[in-house]
């Protein structure tokens, strides 16, 4: 799934919302396909598990490992996000089991539970806190180089938030 959004404090993002990686069937070996071009388009990889599965399973990580791996291959930035779906399973082990997974993964990592709204805020802060944005010159109108200012308008529709100003040089 890919969609736009505007995250707050973070701006404009293309997000890419890969299948799992387990799958062992042909439509598995397609999902997989789809997911490594992902990682070669994105600017940010987050590697999602749940963290008392992968703790119960006891999980050796392999597809995740070889996922954080081929993203670092194309100088991509990993995050690893533990979600938290059972959290009374988890109750009190939490950052023990984090520890645990983190040895194995080696990258930056929070818990949240993404099915509470409340815990959005907590992810923005994550990845505000450890991404560290590429900064591109990118010469937008290189024809009117050294030829005064150039004024760009963009059109405003009914969905655009009141008193909002867009940054092109921030989605360009």
């Amino acid at each position: 799934v890919v969609t736009q959004m505007e995250i707050h404090d973070l701006g404009p993002w293309t997000v890419l919302d890969t299948a799992g990686l387990d799958e062992g069937s042909m439509l598995g070996e397609k999902k997989r396909k789809k997911t490594h071009e992902a990682i070669e388009e994105a600017d940010l990889t987050m590697v999602v598990l749940d963290l008392f599965q992968a703790i119960e399973k006891k999980d050796d990580l392999e597809i995740e490992q070889k996922l954080i791996f081929r993203a670092q291959r194309n100088q991509k930035q990993v995050l690893v996000v533990y979600n938290i779906f059972e959290q009374e399973k988890c109750s009190g082990k939490i950052e023990e089991y984090q520890k645990i997974l983190d040895e194995k993964l080696e990258e930056k990592s929070v818990c949240i539970n993404a099915s509470d709204f409340g815990e959005q805020r907590k992810l923005v802060e994550f990845i505000k806190a450890n991404f560290e944005q590429e900064s591109r010159d990118i010469d937008l109108l290189p024809s009117v180089k050294n030829r005064g200012f150039v004024l760009l308008v963009i059109r405003m529709d009914e969905e655009t938030p009141t008193l909002r100003l867009l940054r092109p040089q921030d989605m360009a």
